[in-house]
């Protein structure tokens, strides 16, 4: 449980370009490992995604989940619980013209090969950065945070995917401070999401929480 010796250590990526900003979720029993991170090997940041077997012992499958002429990276990651088979996912892309948050699912356990269900969760004329993403394994929704510039200043804002993610969605602001708010982090339990973030309203950069269910 984190307390006993290390088990092993191994190198990924063998790239000849920077690959960076990793990160992870396994599955409920441990029996798989899943990673994302931005690459620059193809001229431009795209996301990358490994799937690594026995509990993140065994051989692992690498795909590239984005390409194209603009950057897309900076992702995070979930997993369903259960025997639910999902891996979600939320990166940044500027494709639109500025960063826009996007969506993506893969199914199948993320073993290839896998269906993929992509989805442009902000539509705004600023910046849309700093994505988060979490599942709630009780009401089966996909939680994700993010903050926005298109209030004035930097807010953060909350989105929750119904249906393993591929139903409809709500969104929620999350901040109203006058200061920015940014940075935040979500996590979901029993129904219920908390978003965490920094906020400089006071004056000074602090932590602010927030419960929803």
């Amino acid at each position: 449980y984190g307390a006993g010796s290390v088990d092993q250590t191994r190198r990924l990526t063998f790239s000849s370009s920077a690959s960076s900003y990793p990160r992870i979720a396994v599955s409920q029993g441990g029996q798989s490992v899943h990673v994302v991170y931005q690459d620059l090997w193809s001229a431009n940041y795209n996301v990358f995604y490994k799937h690594i077997y026995d509990s993140g012992a065994g051989s692992y499958d690498t795909r590239q989940l984005t390409s194209g002429a603009f950057f897309s990276g900076m992702p995070d990651i979930a997993t369903s619980t259960g025997n639910d088979q999902y891996i979600f996912i939320v990166y940044q892309a500027f494709w639109p013209g500025n960063r826009e948050i996007i969506y993506k699912r893969l199914d199948n356990y993320g073993i290839a090969p896998f269906n993929t269900n992509t989805a442009r969760l902000t539509y705004s004329s600023a910046t849309s950065q700093s994505n988060s993403v979490a599942f709630d394994g009780i009401s089966y929704d996909v939680y994700v945070s993010y903050h926005d510039l298109w209030p004035g200043n930097y807010d953060v804002m909350f989105r929750k995917l119904s249906l393993y993610g591929s139903g409809g969605f709500t969104s929620q602001r999350v901040s109203w401070g006058v200061g920015a708010s940014s940075h935040s982090t979500v996590a979901a339990a029993g129904s219920s999401a908390w978003v965490v973030w920094s906020d400089e309203t006071s004056g000074n950069y602090e932590i602010y929480i927030k419960k929803g269910s």
